[in-house]
């Protein structure tokens, strides 16, 4: 009779993961590990520039019996490179039992420009934007402009390394502009007599033979913080219209729930000033000859509701009115002229086409509207 015994070996497990906490010179490598019952773990991670791991460097081999994650920091790494890794695990009392994990590559960061940007100055203030400069920084291959309202310091843990410009993630109320190589920045679109707080970011990347975003280096240390507050607008004019009458045609060919429109017109700013035009409101009143007022009509027994309409904007901004017996009143609020997005703001030396918009009641008893001026 024969007997055997056959030894069941417990088969480890290796998982390469993706590297971390990338630098110019350095990355952290990262594995998951599982003994799957066996005893302790010896590991050390393969890593090379090569897709082959041909001339490879192997780290310090350290041990492990935990099932979970394991890393290991490499350095003296040459900047803007992609290099190859994977992790080799064996258990520690039978190196038969072994595993390695799939290659996996990463890219360091390009080397850091030298410092932050220094030397911020406001070039130019307007109402609605400021031009500011900066000196020139060894090693940068570009600059972020960053601002927000008011004068304290500015919250940029949203820029990561390895990330395009494009593609950060700026705090609430934080703006990006990536500038590119210039030293000058114009901000616009700013709301008149605000205070705001202005960094530059330089960064760098290697565009030749990588991907670009993997090698973004942003230098974030300290940033010198830049106040400056927009000027105040132009003193308030008020500028009368005089428009032709416009004649109801039938009110029962007027559409349900249509507005007609009653007069167009444009409003300019003159440039030269370097201020734009901020409008405050309109008042739509009754000529001597309205047929409504002369015969003791109110324009709130006719008109449901009155509007007007920007067109220049894309898409078009629209301010609805308040009646009264012969008057309608437009009002716009501050938070509605500040730049060129919104209804009241008309840019530096640039025009916008307006036009008002009524809608007939759709019930009008006790008098004949048809063909009579509004």
């Amino acid at each position: 009779m024969l007997f055997w015994q056959t030894d069941i070996v417990a088969q480890i497990s290796a998982t390469t993961d993706p590297a971390t906490e990338r630098t110019d010179t350095e990355a952290k490598l990262n594995a998951t590990l599982d003994p799957n019952g066996a005893g302790e773990l010896t590991y050390h991670f393969e890593y090379s520039i090569n897709s082959d791991l041909s001339a490879v460097s192997n780290t310090a081999s350290l041990t492990t019996s935990a099932t979970g994650p394991v890393e290991t920091i490499v350095t003296g790494l040459t900047a803007g490179t992609e290099y190859y890794y994977r992790v080799y695990a064996e258990e520690t009392a039978d190196d038969l039992n072994n595993a390695q994990g799939d290659v996996l590559s990463f890219y360091t960061l390009a080397s850091p420009p030298s410092g932050a940007a220094t030397n911020l100055g406001v070039v130019e203030q307007t109402v609605n934007s400021l031009e500011i400069s900066w000196d020139a920084v060894a090693g940068a291959d570009g600059y972020l402009v960053i601002y927000k309202e008011g004068n304290t310091s500015i919250d940029i843990s949203g820029i990561s390394n390895g990330t395009s410009p494009d593609d950060l993630i700026p705090g609430a109320g934080i703006v990006i502009i990536d500038n590119s190589t210039a030293l000058t920045a114009t901000i616009s679109d700013l709301s008149s007599e605000t205070e705001y707080a202005i960094n530059v970011i330089p960064y760098s990347f290697v565009e030749e033979g990588t991907p670009v975003e993997s090698t973004y280096n942003y230098f974030t240390d300290s940033p010198e913080l830049l106040t400056s507050t927009t000027l105040a607008p132009a003193s308030t004019n008020t500028l009368t219209y005089t428009s032709a009458a416009s004649t109801i045609n039938s009110v029962t060919n007027d559409a349900d729930g249509e507005y007609a429109v009653v007069f167009s017109f444009s409003m300019n700013d003159v440039a030269g000033d370097g201020s734009p035009t901020k409008l405050l409101a309109f008042n739509i009143e009754a000529a001597a000859t309205d047929y409504f007022l002369v015969n003791g009509i109110n324009w709130t027994d006719v008109i449901e509701n009155a509007r007007i309409r920007n067109s220049t904007p894309s898409p078009d901004r629209v301010l609805t009115g308040t009646l009264s017996s012969s008057f309608i009143e437009f009002t716009v609020e501050d938070n509605n002229n500040n730049n060129s997005n919104q209804f009241g703001f008309i840019p530096e030396g640039e025009s916008i086409a307006l036009q008002l918009e009524i809608r007939i009641k759709e019930s009008i008893t006790g008098f004949d509207i048809d063909n009579n001026n509004f």
